[in-house]
């Protein structure tokens, strides 16, 4: 599999193409089905719904870029669930109704689960924001977000500029949240990284009380070097927020310093909790998250951020924004090659990314 880290089309910029052809004759539009299996529920909800907007916004546009080619996209939805035994049936179901290109899996826990299938039955998928380690394989998985080996390098550097000498790691045990963690412990154990990881405390994806996970980081904490250490939460920011509105006011952890995952920091749901969002204040929590603004074209970036940003009510979260992207990928593939088989469709996929995107090996 590929990584691949896109920019959103500079054919966005045209705007809208009428469809009408030379004496006002309109040819019948051939409609492809493209398939999209997002966590619209669950604990990783927050990106799964952005992300159904985003696509929804997009595929207006998208089809009127395609009219004069005689084409259009019907988006088919499936909801996952948070849950990557649903993802893998909603992606069964996505082709046994015919469909070949599918937007997702979201979260690298539905892509371990998902991708075994679309090798089996010649199904493409694109996922917006699946990070692990893990799934770097040459498959039919194609990802527009580095993976969590570059998370870990620049989580690295964050803590080295803070001078933090000892971390105490708190991961979600999945695919993502081990991944993840094991790169941070790999790169402790570099001894020109800084620091060390004193402790790695999982908890499990359901869990949904979180008393016994916070004594068990308070204990753990006492260990951490006094000036210089931290807390490192990685997770969904749905967990985070549980986690964070739960530790009592009296709490040691309030006077620790806290970094978090990017599946943490490039959500809005602390901010809409009170509790939560005044114990990342005092913490002065800090992550890192991929971003399209260095990479991506100004205009075309402005142009969807501010869409979804009148739809939403807030700026999207970073993993919305590949998502609206994915769908003018995989339109512009069919545009090129109408009918393709999947090895022509992966070969198309890639020459469309080369022509408006950057390639992670």
């Amino acid at each position: 599999m590929k990584h691949l880290c896109t920019l959103l089309l500079l054919l966005l910029m045209a705007g809208p193409v009428m469809g009408a052809l030379q004496d006002g004759q309109v040819d019948e539009i051939r409609i492809i089905r493209v398939g999209a299996v997002l966590p619209l529920d669950g604990q990783w909800a927050g990106i799964g719904t952005q992300c159904e907007t985003a696509l929804t916004f997009a595929q207006d546009t998208v089809n009127e870029y395609l009219r004069p080619h005689n084409l259009g996209i019907e988006l088919v939805i499936r909801n996952s669930g948070s849950d990557p035994g649903q993802a893998r049936s909603a992606l069964q179901s996505l082709y046994e109704e015919g469909i070949m290109a599918v937007i997702g899996p979201v979260t690298s826990e539905e892509a371990a689960g998902m991708v075994s299938y679309a090798d089996e039955n010649g199904i493409l998928l694109l996922s917006p924001s699946s990070t692990a380690v893990d799934l770097a394989r040459d498959d039919n998985l194609f990802r527009m977000a580095p993976g969590d080996q570059n998370q870990a390098d620049a989580l690295t550097l964050l803590m080295e500029r803070r001078n933090i000498t000892g971390i105490l790691t708190v991961f979600i045990d999945d695919v993502y949240g081990s991944g993840l963690n094991m790169a941070m412990n790999e790169k402790a154990a570099n001894q020109e990284s800084g620091f060390r990881v004193i402790k790695s405390i999982p908890f499990e994806p359901t869990l949904s009380r979180y008393d016994d996970l916070i004594g068990e980081i308070e204990s753990a904490a006492e260990e951490l070097p006094p000036d210089s250490g931290a807390i490192l939460l990685i997770g969904p920011e749905s967990q985070a927020t549980g986690i964070f509105s739960s530790i009592g006011p009296e709490s040691p952890l309030r006077d620790i310093k806290w970094f978090a995952g990017d599946g943490i920091i490039h959500e809005a749901g602390i901010l809409y909790n009170p509790d939560a969002a005044a114990f990342a204040v005092q913490t002065r929590l800090e992550g890192v998250s991929f971003a399209c603004e260095e990479t991506t074209t100004l205009v075309p970036l402005m142009l969807a951020t501010g869409r979804l940003s009148a739809e939403l009510g807030s700026a999207p979260a970073p993993d919305a924004l590949p998502a609206w992207e994915a769908l003018w990928f995989i339109a512009e593939a069919y545009r090129i090659s109408p009918d393709p088989d999947i090895g022509t469709l992966k070969t198309t996929i890639r020459s469309v990314f080369e022509r408006g995107g950057n390639l992670f090996n």
